[in-house]
């Protein structure tokens, strides 16, 4: 179990997925103002139970963190099996993260999947981050909105993929195609890599192509927002194929 905390963290937790929620804690004040009555108000609804604490209670379990006087101790995070993320006769955009080892990265990747409308998100089970509290943080809820898979080996992944007809694009800088130029559509599965190194030699070996977002005086995005870009494409183009 992990502990989220924050007025925005907490609200995600309960309306997207309040059954996760082991306990939540509200430090008791005469005057908690209107964010917190409201996190009050969303636990009756969706019938979480809370107590009430004192500010030295939460520090003690929280140490010196920004809490905002509410928490919340989530039940240890579920992956999704990477099988039936591949087992679909549907359009399907899985984003792969090749050792993203920034946990705020990977929650803002989340977020991005989450708002565009990917069906799943891969991660490395070695050198690279997990979903941990910070990262649920981050996601604002979306790390319950998107199945996440983790992988010990991402060209076992992708040979998988490709044996369920998904088209693999790695997104790099060098001799690749920029997006607009690539059809989006369909099974496609999208690899970023990591921070500073890009993608690994064997993972680009086994993409069916490498894509690009053209820019104008910078060399590379950092992940997250090259993630909402290629998701934000594949969008567009299923909207404009239908």
């Amino acid at each position: 179990m992990s502990w989220t905390h924050g007025i925005n963290a907490v609200e995600q937790a309960i309306q997207n997925s309040p059954k996760q929620i082991e306990k939540l804690w509200l430090v008791k004040s005469k005057n908690p103002g209107p964010a917190r009555r409201r996190i009050h108000d969303l636990a009756k609804k969706k019938r979480v139970r809370f107590t009430f604490v004192t500010p030295e209670q939460l520090k003690r379990e929280l140490g010196d963190v920004v809490h905002q006087g509410v928490a919340a101790q989530l039940e240890a995070f579920k992956y999704a099996d990477q099988n039936d993320l591949l087992n679909t006769k549907e359009n399907a955009c899985i984003i792969v993260l090749d050792q993203i080892q920034d946990p705020h990265n990977l929650g803002a990747v989340l977020r991005s999947a989450w708002g565009f409308g990917a069906t799943g998100v891969v991660i490395t089970k070695h050198r690279a981050a997990s979903v941990t509290p910070v990262v649920r943080k981050v996601a604002a809820g979306a790390a319950a909105k998107v199945p996440i898979a983790r992988v010990t080996n991402i060209v076992s992944f992708l040979k998988d993929a490709k044996k369920e007809n998904f088209w693999v694009w790695g997104a790099d800088t060098k001799n690749t195609k920029p997006i607009h130029e690539i059809p989006l559509t369909g099974k496609i599965i999208l690899i970023l890599g990591g921070e500073g190194k890009g993608l690994r030699r064997l993972t680009r070996e086994h993409c069916d192509g490498g894509i690009n977002i053209p820019t104008q005086g910078v060399e590379s995005l950092n992940v997250s927002v090259a993630a909402g870009i290629l998701l934000y494409e594949v969008q567009r183009q299923s909207l404009h194929k239908s």
